[in-house]
C-alpha cells in the first residue's frame, strides 16, 4: 500500500486522511497538540453547547458523502432555513433566486443580473471573486453576491480570493444559466447528528493511525519519496499532507514558493453568546452575513440553537 502522511488533524486533515484511506492507502495522521478536530470543537457551558467552527455541510456533495459515509457520520438537515443580511436592520433572503427580491437591490440591479446570460462578460485572467461576480452581474448585485459569498463560506476578502480556486463551478460559462441547470439537485445545509464533535471523533477512528502529540517538524525528498522529520523521529511517505495553516505549512518546506509569499491566514475570532430566549430577540433562522457596506467587525452569525435545538436548554438561546 501506498504510504500517506497527514500532518494537522484539523477537520481537513481528517477528511483528507479518511478519503486517502478510502482509497486503499495506508495512513498516519501526525497532530502537534493532544486532540483532533484543529480549531473545530464544542464549547459546553451551562447547557449550552456552542460550535468553535464550522457545524454545518451542505449536502449532498460528490467529494464529501463518500468520505462521511466510510466514517459513519450521519447528517440530517437543519429545521431552521431562512437566512438574513445585516445592513443596518436583518433583511430576510427568499429562497430561491435570494438576491433578486432582497429589497437591498435596485429594480436597475436587479434586471441586470437577470440579464446576465446576455450582458454577463469575462473578467479576464484569474479574477478574484469579486471581479468575476461584477462582471457577470453589475457592479450592485455583483458586489452583494461576492461578499456574501466570501464571507459565508471563507470569512474572506472577495477581492483576495481566486474565483476558480474559491467557486470553480462557477468560473466558467454563465452563472445564471448553470444554476437553472443544477435546480433539480439542490443542496441542503445539514449537521452532523451527534454534533461537530461527535463528527471528529468518527473521523478520527475512521483516519488511519493518528498520533496526537508529535508535531511534524519539517518535510523534504527522499529519492522520489518524502522525508517527515518529527518531534520523536521520522518518517517515510509516498504522499504527504500538509493540512496546517500557510505560515506552518511554509515553515516545514526547504522552498515554500507561493505557500510563503501569497498565502495568508485571516484574524478571525469565533464568539459564542447565550442567554434567555425572550432577552435574544433576534427572528427564527439559520442565522446573517453581513453586507459589503459593513465594517467588516462583524462578518455574520450563525443562530446556533435554531440550527440544533440541542445546543441550548429549553427557554435559552
Amino acid at each position: 500500500m501506498r504510504r500517506t502522511v497527514v500532518v494537522g488533524a484539523g477537520l481537513s486533515g481528517l477528511l483528507g486522511a479518511v478519503e486517502r484511506r478510502r482509497r486503499g492507502d495506508d495512513v498516519l495522521v501526525l497532530e502537534a497538540s493532544d486532540r483532533p478536530g484543529g480549531v473545530a470543537g464544542v464549547v459546553e457551558r451551562d447547557g449550552h453547547r456552542i460550535p468553535t467552527a464550522v457545524a454545518s455541510l451542505r449536502l449532498p456533495d460528490p467529494a464529501l458523502d463518500p468520505i462521511l459515509e466510510a466514517a459513519a457520520v450521519e447528517t440530517v438537515p437543519v429545521a431552521a432555513s431562512a437566512r438574513f443580511i445585516a445592513d443596518g436592520a436583518l433583511h430576510r433572503l427568499a429562497p430561491g433566486w435570494d438576491l433578486l427580491t432582497t429589497s437591498l437591490v435596485g429594480r436597475s440591479g436587479k434586471l441586470r443580473a437577470l440579464l446576465e446570460p446576455v450582458l454577463g462578460r469575462s473578467a479576464g485572467e484569474a479574477p478574484t471573486v469579486g471581479e468575476m461576480m461584477r462582471s457577470r452581474f453589475g457592479e450592485e448585485v455583483g458586489d452583494l453576491a461576492a461578499t456574501l459569498m466570501t464571507r459565508g463560506v471563507f470569512a474572506g476578502d472577495p477581492d483576495h480570493l481566486s474565483a476558480a480556486a474559491a467557486f470553480p463551478s462557477l468560473s466558467e460559462g454563465s452563472i445564471v444559466l448553470g444554476a437553472i441547470r443544477r435546480g433539480a439537485s439542490r443542496k441542503a445545509t445539514c449537521v452532523p447528528v451527534g454534533g461537530v464533535d461527535g463528527m471528529i471523533s468518527r473521523l478520527a477512528a475512521a483516519a488511519g493511525e493518528v498520533r496526537l502529540g508529535e508535531a511534524a517538524l519539517s518535510v523534504s525528498r527522499h529519492g522520489n519519496r518524502w522525508r517527515v522529520e518529527t518531534s520523536t523521529g521520522r518518517e517515510i511517505a509516498d504522499r504527504v499532507i500538509l493540512a496546517v495553516s500557510p505560515p506552518v505549512a511554509a515553515s516545514m518546506l526547504a522552498d515554500p514558493g507561493p505557500v510563503g509569499e501569497r498565502w495568508h491566514p485571516l484574524p478571525v475570532a469565533v464568539v459564542g453568546l447565550a442567554g434567555h430566549a425572550d432577552r435574544i430577540p433576534y427572528p427564527h433562522g439559520f442565522g446573517f452575513l453581513s453586507g459589503p457596506d459593513h465594517d467588516g467587525t462583524v462578518l455574520g452569525c450563525v443562530f446556533e440553537s435554531d440550527v440544533d435545538p440541542s445546543a441550548a436548554p429549553p427557554g435559552r438561546r
